[in-house]
Formats: C-alpha cells, sequence, structure tokens
C-alpha cells in the first residue's frame, strides 16, 4: 500500500486576495524529497451545489441567465453555494425552490468533485423523480 501522509511542509503564505467567498495564497511549500516550489491556493469561503431535478414524468430543468464574468447567455443546471457552516443537503433545497419553485421528496448525493488547487470539494446532489412545484405540495 503506498504511503497515504502528507509528503508537504509549508515554507511560507503570501496573501494575495481575501473576501466573503475566497482567499488567494501563494504557499512556498517542500516535499519529502527536497524539491521546493510555489503552490497557488484558492481557497474558498463557500462550498458549490448543483442539482438535476428530475419531475415526476422525468422531465428535467435547466436555468437560463447571463453570466457576468464570461458575458454569454448560458443554460445550466440548478447551481448556488452555501456558507461552509450549513448543510450542503439543505444549501441544495434552497437553490432549487429559488431557481424553479420545485420542492423534492426524494435526494440523492451523486459524487462530491474538486481540483487540485481548490482547498474544498463541490458537494454534487441529483434530485430523483419527486420534484414537484412548491404551491402544489402546499395545496396536499
Amino acid at each position: 500500500m503506498p504511503d497515504q501522509s502528507n509528503p508537504w511542509t509549508t515554507l511560507s503564505t503570501k496573501h494575495f486576495y481575501d473576501s466573503p467567498y475566497i482567499d488567494v495564497e501563494e504557499d512556498q511549500v517542500q516535499h519529502r524529497s527536497g524539491r521546493v516550489h510555489a503552490y497557488t491556493a484558492l481557497r474558498f469561503r463557500v462550498f458549490g451545489i448543483t442539482v438535476l431535478p428530475i419531475d415526476q414524468d422525468g422531465c428535467t430543468y435547466l436555468i437560463g441567465q447571463h453570466r457576468y464574468v464570461s458575458g454569454v447567455y448560458t443554460w445550466e443546471l440548478v447551481r448556488g453555494a452555501g456558507p461552509l457552516n450549513t448543510d450542503p443537503l439543505e444549501t441544495a433545497r434552497k437553490e432549487l425552490l429559488e431557481e424553479t419553485g420545485l420542492v423534492a421528496e426524494r435526494w440523492l448525493e451523486v459524487f462530491r468533485a474538486g481540483s487540485g488547487f481548490l482547498n474544498r470539494l463541490d458537494k454534487w446532489s441529483f434530485c430523483l423523480t419527486a420534484a414537484r412545484m412548491a404551491a402544489e405540495q402546499e395545496r396536499r
């Protein structure tokens, strides 16, 4: 079995940017082999959520919006973010209701994804075939 212990030692950290959502830092690190180099790290203060809602008829919902940073109109799955101290499933429920007006009876976490330069994993949730309009739920 390979050695799974942390091979890195942080020698120094330089802060480039802080915001309510993200910090950008550059760490000088040393590998146990002796090699020293820089790592730029994006340290998120929120986690990301993506939801694939599927209703009782097998239909799904996309959100159309103009994205400021890319400057283009896109069609996307339900997405959002939550503070690190909140339950990801509650954040997914909130985003689903805000963006589509839907509520779901059953949820399945499909996977968690991340990247080597991020300090967090996004939590992706899949909404099973029980999505209904929120107003329909309230009439029951």
